[in-house]
């Protein structure tokens, strides 16, 4: 809550770069932490932190994913804005990979640079693909795929996330890394890699 009224009342000094770890212990809409990750995409979205240069989101679940997607569908990230996103979904992930593609799909989040999903089932995996080359998608900054599909599912999934890509119409001129592996930049995304 004090990071919500913190990002919202802009107390100097300007916060320039973000890292953030949203995890959160109860996964109903009621949760403060859920509304919080919501509020925190709302934030972000309406540019209620204009000096803000680079932010690091770090989501170990789906719920976090879901409910920061829902606050950022809300605005658009300014273009500016360098995003590095670390995700992991699992089972239960289809919505929260469904409203991250909304958000790309729409060109909301353009300053995107490393993008990192993990635990991606073959169909959460093709709408990633998908929305990564949509027309509207808007990544010529993006540099850093990892689509981490489950193991049972690894090959068609690698298929259906590579027939997704080859669907749309957009290219990605900056790509440098398209990596098909489980946990990335950091095994449970708490450290640095």
């Amino acid at each position: 809550r004090g990071l919500v009224e913190g990002l919202r009342e802009q107390t100097p000094p300007p916060l320039e770069h973000l890292s953030l770890y949203c995890c959160f212990g109860q996964r109903d809409e009621e949760s403060q932490g859920m509304v919080a990750c919501r509020e925190v995409g709302e934030i972000l979205s309406t540019c209620k932190v204009p000096t803000l240069k680079s932010i690091e989101l770090r989501l170990p679940d789906a719920g976090s994913l879901s409910f920061l997607c829902q606050g950022l569908l809300l605005g658009s990230l300014p273009p500016s804005l360098v995003v590095d996103l670390y995700g992991i979904v699992g089972e239960a992930g289809n919505e929260a990979v469904e409203r991250l593609s909304e958000i790309l799909c729409a060109g909301k989040m353009t300053g995107l640079q490393t993008l990192s999903l993990s635990g991606l089932n073959q169909e959460m995996a093709r709408g990633f693909g998908e929305a990564l080359t949509h027309a509207e998608s808007s990544l010529a900054c993006l540099e850093r795929v990892n689509a981490g599909i489950n193991g049972a599912e690894r090959e068609a999934g690698i298929a259906a996330f590579l027939n997704g890509m080859r669907a749309g119409p957009s290219r990605l001129p900056s790509l440098r890394l398209l990596d098909f592996g489980g946990l990335w930049h950091g095994d449970a995304l708490g450290v640095g890699g």
